[in-house]
């Protein structure tokens, strides 16, 4: 009985019509024209008109069947190739590990969560699940889920092939609605088309993308390990190239059916009808516990708190959307600045439904569920305390030149009679983690074990902003030398230097460490290690200066401003643009 051509593959550009395809197919194949050769779907409908030609999605897959051939099976395997655009040669230096003493690895996963905002950004409902499992002795895991839109075919072969950016791919730009969007929250992060392969194997040596579109009838499968590729290059053989598995939803291998973790994510796989999961494999535990022990519960536990806090601050305004921001605003005082962060989209935005949890192995089953948090519940974050603290704010936008725009807010934050309230981004985690109460080492009851892999319920009880401010609001204990002030009633203390003029002392004060004016944020997310500390519009005088150092804000930038792959700093010079008056307009 003939069979498809099944170790045939070929892409082939769409054409307009039913006789062009048969044509294509016909020279591709090296098909005769006395052969008789059937055009199916992927679920098995066949192509015979145009106007079944003109149903099938772009990027889909078809298979080519001789007459009389059996129906199509699953799991059914396709060879792809995916070599480096040449991009991958020329576009900068991978730079996690070079922060290593800054402990990038919540932003690695912020990669990964980059494209789940993407991938959801016309959701009614947008989840985005962080999963981690330890096994001390095994594999250990970590998976970003969400339910996206999901991939076809050319997309995953997209996706494997490294520094290909997304107008490489076609990418529309983003509409005139979009880039108004009120603090650029329009989820157009992903940029140069290295981000998640790179982090990915920053976490981890393996990396499987799993991810299904809606009204598509299978999954597709792809499943990239670094050792095998390392192997195969030391063999001289092709190194890019993997295969594709296209099978029906939920059958997973049957062994990984005995991992409870793995049990989980194929659950996620049957309750949502498009969706992408990404699972790393294999993982470095070094970046994640660093020098502890993955045996050591309170460990993970410390771990998951922490990318809990990071994650909670990158994305705060995609977790609660653009009308947080505008709290306790006030309208400006100078008639330079204009009020407002961009048109104002709180009807249409859609805040995401993050969640991470922290799950402790042995062997194939979880034995300690040791987090298990909506990250949206985290009210002691930097970006909170900011909000909840300010006691007067405004906003402002500037345009600069032969560049883009730039939004922000200024906050103030007095001296309450007792203490500082300017909150400190340095004590943020470990206070966070030291408040926290620590159950470990528990078994895990029959609903935890069942809400690996189903989402968590909306009922849960989430921390109030009262509470999360009697728990620790970051405030600062005034010490002796402090250059706080006067105006509301803080301690006077006059910042000088006996060896220069006041000139050079209000320098030396805007330079200082504890000086950090803005933070950054791109098209909404956090920009980690990028800081401003001045602005054109604040001018340090003598009788100024102690305030200002009660001043903090944010800025958020346009995708018109460059970052770096990893997405970890500008490389424009943010902060000299900002001080240059001749390039800006208010």
């Amino acid at each position: 009985m003939p069979e498809p051509y099944a170790q045939q593959n070929a892409d082939i550009h769409k054409p307009t019509d039913i006789y062009s395809l048969v044509q294509c197919i016909r020279f591709t194949f090296k098909i005769r024209k006395s052969e008789l050769f059937g055009i199916f779907t992927a679920a098995n409908d066949v192509i015979e008109d145009d106007m079944h030609l003109q149903r099938l999605p772009d990027g889909d897959f078809i298979v080519v069947k001789p007459d009389g051939a059996s129906p199509i099976r699953y799991p059914m395997a396709r060879t792809i190739k995916f070599p480096p655009h040449p991009k991958a040669y020329t576009s900068g230096q991978f730079n996690y590990v070079e922060k290593e003493g800054k402990k990038p690895y919540a932003y690695a996963i912020a990669e990964l969560i980059d494209n789940s905002l993407w991938g959801t950004r016309n959701n009614d409902s947008r989840i985005i699940e962080l999963r981690i499992a330890i096994e001390p002795t095994g594999k250990s895991y970590l998976a970003v889920l969400d339910n996206g839109s999901g991939m076809s075919t050319k997309t995953v072969l997209e996706w494997a092939t490294l520094a290909l950016s997304p107008e490489d791919r076609d990418r529309p730009p983003a509409s005139d609605q979009e880039q108004n969007t009120s603090q650029f929250l329009n989820s157009r992060i992903s940029k140069f088309g290295v981000g998640s392969k790179q982090a990915g194997y920053f976490i981890g040596r393996s990396i499987r993308m799993v991810t299904k579109k809606q009204h598509h009838p299978v999954v597709n499968q792809l499943e990239i390990d670094m050792d095998e590729l390392e192997e195969r290059a030391k063999r001289k053989q092709e190194v890019y190239e993997d295969t594709v598995i296209s099978r029906p939803v939920g059958e997973w291998d049957k062994a990984e059916m005995d991992n409870q973790f793995l049990k989980g994510l194929c659950e996620f796989e049957k309750e949502h009808a498009s969706f992408t999961i990404t699972l790393i494999s294999k993982l470095n535990l070094k970046y994640l516990l660093y020098d502890d022990s993955p045996n050591d519960s309170e460990a993970i536990k410390r771990a998951g708190l922490s990318l809990l806090r990071k994650l909670a601050h990158t994305y705060y305004f995609y977790l609660h959307g653009p009308d947080t921001a505008m709290q306790h605003l006030a309208p400006p005082t100078s008639n330079r600045l204009t009020a407002g962060l961009g048109a104002s989209s709180s009807s249409s935005f859609v805040p995401v439904n993050m969640s991470i949890a922290c799950y402790k192995m042995s062997g194939n089953e979880i034995v300690a569920e040791l987090v298990n948090e909506e990250i949206e519940s985290d009210r002691l974050n930097y970006e909170a305390k900011m909000i909840a603290n300010s006691c007067a704010s405004f906003a402002f936008k500037a345009e600069v030149a032969g560049r883009g725009t730039v939004a922000g807010i200024l906050r103030y934050f007095p001296y309450n009679g007792v203490s500082e309230t300017v909150p400190d981004s340095r004590a943020d985690e470990a206070e966070y983690i030291s408040d926290e109460e620590t159950e470990t080492d528990q078994e895990p009851s029959e609903s935890a074990q069942q809400r690996n892999g189903k989402k968590k319920s909306k009922g849960k009880e989430k921390r109030t902003p009262s509470a999360s401010r009697a728990k620790g609001t970051g405030r600062k204990e005034l010490t002796n030398g402090d250059a706080l002030a006067a105006a509301d009633g803080g301690p006077v203390s006059r910042s000088s230097n006996s060896n220069g003029s006041q000139e050079e002392a209000n320098a030396e004060v805007l330079d200082s460490e504890d000086m950090k004016l803005f933070e950054c944020f791109y098209q909404g997310r956090l920009v980690p290690f990028t800081e401003v500390k001045k602005i054109s519009f604040i001018k340090p005088t003598a009788n100024n200066l102690p305030q200002l150092r009660r001043l903090r804000g944010s800025l958020f930038f346009d995708d018109s401003f460059q970052i770096n792959r990893e997405k970890l700093e500008f490389t424009d010079d943010v902060a000299a643009a900002l001080m240059n008056e001749k390039n800006l307009r208010y």
